[in-house]
């Protein structure tokens, strides 16, 4: 007998070793073995955020000597927020807490993925801290800010006193009277980072449907020489 072999089959040949005639060929398959498979990798879950996020911040002693944090933060949850407040622990070198305070957002509510300034002092302590860190609370609602107000134009400049000023003008386009109309401005350094915030009302508060107001906001009282500024508006 002979044998010839491929990859998946060989072939017995018998022969008659007298005459030398081939008496039967058998073929013999052999079945391809199949790769095994390669498990798959386990996705990672992505971690939803459980609070919103404060994006920067920067803190300064002012004219009076109290101490001042400035910052922002962002609505990272899925659904609306409001009473956003900011806590801040502050501590000599040592570690030791010197003083707290707290503020609340600049803007009553936030949708999400919008953001909002804020700005806290440690009146009536006149304290100058090593450290100091900042926490977030918050409430979920399902209230909606008013909709429709829209800052039609505005215009920056340094006045005649040092104070970083806009003037602008504020449309409602919503479908009722906007009162309480307030304009939120956030300064930024040239990295992006927050270092002031103000706020004023529009001449007069309350806009009808269809009517505009002005406003003019300053930086008093503090002679801020921003690279950027954010402004938003809101209404009741």
């Amino acid at each position: 007998m002979a044998r010839w072999s491929s990859a998946n089959k060989s072939l017995n040949v018998y022969v008659n070793v007298t005459t030398g005639t081939i008496i039967g060929i058998e073929e013999l398959i052999y079945p391809i073995p199949s790769p095994t498979p390669l498990p798959m990798p386990t996705p990672t879950p992505t971690v939803a955020p459980t609070k919103p996020e404060i994006l920067s911040h920067s803190s300064y002693i002012d004219s009076l000597g109290y101490f001042n944090v400035v910052g922002e933060v962002k609505n990272t949850l899925p659904s609306n927020i409001k009473y956003v407040k900011i806590v801040t622990t502050s501590y000599d070198a040592q570690k030791k807490v010197i003083g707290t305070a707290f503020t609340y957002t600049e803007l009553d509510i936030l949708k999400p993925n919008q953001k909002s300034p804020f700005e806290l002092s440690s009146y009536p302590d006149k304290i100058d801290p090593a450290s100091y860190k900042l926490k977030v609370s918050y409430s979920e609602t399902n209230e909606e800010p008013f909709a429709g107000l829209t800052i039609l134009s505005h215009n920056a400049n340094i006045d005649d006193l040092g104070y970083h000023k806009i003037v602008g003008e504020v449309k409602n386009d919503g479908t009722k009277e906007a009162t309480y109309v307030k304009v939120v401005c956030t300064y930024y350094s040239a990295g992006g980072e927050v270092i002031g915030t103000s706020f004023t009302y529009t001449d007069p508060e309350d806009i009808d449907t269809g009517d505009s107001a002005p406003f003019e906001l300053s930086s008093y009282p503090r002679e801020l020489r921003p690279s950027s500024y954010d402004l938003q508006v809101q209404g009741k």
